[in-house]
């Protein structure tokens, strides 16, 4: 298992362009990347925002989580 910085880096690495362009920070010492992840996590909904309720995805955006499920 992954935890913080690692486990978020290498879930861009499989997303594609542009969060795969982050992979390459995988190369900088755990200690000294988790305390972005941290200011990051501890910002998060003033950065992103918050709601109360999920989306639910469009059958194009439904079609292309399967379809990436299947390839990789």
């Amino acid at each position: 298992a992954h935890v913080r910085s690692t486990a978020a880096l290498r879930v861009c690495r499989r997303l594609g362009l542009p969060w795969s362009l982050f992979a390459p920070l995988l190369a900088v010492p755990a200690p000294l990347r988790d305390p972005a992840y941290d200011l990051v996590a501890a910002t998060r909904y003033r950065l992103f925002g918050r709601t109360d309720e999920c989306q639910v995805p469009s059958p194009e955006v439904r079609e292309r989580f399967a379809e990436r499920a299947l390839t990789q």
